[in-house]
């Protein structure tokens, strides 16, 4: 394998011999030349950058090699030397037996996704090429901008996600990790959000939208009968497997804030803003019966194509004030919407905890199971949600550009704004689809 690297009297190509235990990417530590203790990143047309080459010890029977990680382009490198410098530390230090560890078992290929502390790839596995994809973790990253939890949240969504085992959950097919790196090796989802296909899709009848709620409460009373509790449900974390209509799956991702309820409760206030329960927002301790009040938002969206209530996540002092500011109403434009489909909506959205749907319940609501829902009845969500997500989209892109975003929950999936979690450092996230208003339908029994 060969490597550019960078030296005080010669640069050029070198080939990674059996003396060479690690290639280090550094950023400037102090100025100068590149070399084996640092130095700046020298970037050239093949977008290479200048490369320490560490000696193995004598002895020590082993063979490293480079991982094959893809190089930033040169204005993603500044931004990298930046961070890195201010931390004294590699920004990535990779080192991996050859005949052992991720590299053994799988080819890593380009980037996908990137979040503040970890970067996803498409990847194949070696033996049958079969496509993943592979979430890369930098610790030392981590556990600097997160002190007080570091890596735990990583390692218990590891645990979390091979506890699982539901055809409407992400499946992690293999985890490793080295002196620097996780690797989280997981289904790899080409269909996009479940959302936006709805949108792409044009249209939706109430028949269709019966099919994916169930699958979705499957996935969420599995969970729960594992007694692990997700806390961040919203339409953002259900991914298609593949963009194929006939073929494709829903499945569940981003377990970063999910937590085994060792406890009968809970008490971090985390989540993402329009689909955080009432009693989190009135910092109470609180029950896997959050979940469903999240998933009451989801299917609220989903027929609707809004959110339910106002989102904000400001904090609630009484049992009054929740219920007031949390009757629910429908908009105009879902009157078409069948009685014991809001029955469900009432049942999920419910205010008090303790009488609020399971989601053992919620599988056997008529409505969920499919006896009573409306046929031939299209609902005009699609159309809905489709303008105000655009309408989002466009607000979040103008405020990247504008303002340096908040820092990012390290087992999350995406940017995270608010307030820290106490004991986790969790985080609340920004929703944004408006409200709906319109009359206050009535709990029955259906």
């Amino acid at each position: 394998m060969f490597v550019k690297y960078g030296g005080s009297s010669v640069e050029g190509y070198s080939q990674v011999a059996d003396n060479v235990s690690e290639v280090i990417i550094r950023g400037p530590e102090g100025g100068g030349g590149g070399g084996r203790g640092g130095g700046n990143y020298q970037a050239d047309s093949n977008n290479t950058r200048s490369l320490a080459i560490v000696p193995a010890q004598k002895g020590s029977g082993n063979v490293e090699r480079v991982a094959p990680i893809p190089i930033p382009s040169s204005s993603s490198s500044s931004s990298s030397s930046s961070s890195s410098s201010s931390s004294g530390a590699a920004t990535m230090l990779i080192s991996e037996s050859q005949n052992s560890g991720f590299y053994a078992d799988y080819e890593l290929k380009e980037e996908i996704g990137l979040g503040s502390t970890s970067t996803c790839y498409r990847c194949l596995r070696r033996k049958d090429r079969r496509e993943f994809a592979c979430k890369v973790i930098n610790k030392q990253e981590v556990e600097a901008k997160f002190i007080t939890t570091g890596l735990e949240q990583f390692f218990l969504e590891i645990k979390i996600l091979k506890t699982l085992d539901h055809p409407n959950i992400i499946k992690l097919q293999d985890s490793y990790e080295t002196s620097t790196n996780i690797y989280m090796v997981i289904e790899l989802m080409r269909g996009g959000e479940l959302f936006d296909h709805v949108v792409e899709k044009g249209t939706l009848s109430e028949e269709e939208a019966s099919v994916i709620v169930r699958k979705i409460t499957s996935a969420v009373a599995h969970m729960h009968a594992q007694n692990i509790i997700h806390r961040d449900l919203k339409p953002e974390n259900l991914l298609l497997t593949s963009k194929d209509p006939t073929t494709c799956e829903v499945k569940l991702i981003d377990f970063g804030l999910a937590k085994v309820m060792n406890e009968k409760v809970a008490k971090s206030f985390l989540g993402t803003k329009g689909y955080l329960a009432p009693e989190m927002l009135q910092r109470n301790s609180y029950s896997k019966a959050v979940d469903i009040w999240a998933l009451g938002c989801i299917v609220f969206v989903l027929l609707c194509g809004c959110l339910p209530f106002d989102d904000d996540a400001t904090k609630i002092t009484s049992e009054s004030a929740a219920r007031k500011k949390f009757a629910l109403r429908f908009p105009k434009w879902a009157t078409n919407l069948s009685p014991s489909a809001k029955d469900l909506l009432v049942n999920l959205l419910d205010v008090d905890p303790k009488t609020r749907l399971t989601a053992e319940q919620a599988m056997s609501h008529p409505w969920v199971c499919g006896r009573t829902v409306q046929p031939n009845n299209y609902l005009q969500s699609p159309s809905v949600y489709g303008a105000r997500r655009q309408e989002q989209r466009a607000i979040e892109s103008r405020r990247q550009q504008e303002e340096t975003p908040p820092a990012a929950y390290p087992g999350g999936g995406g940017i995270r704004g608010g307030g820290r979690d106490r004991d986790r450092g969790g985080a609340v996230a920004g929703g944004g689809l408006g409200e709906a208003t319109g009359n206050r339908p009535r709990k029955n029994s259906i």
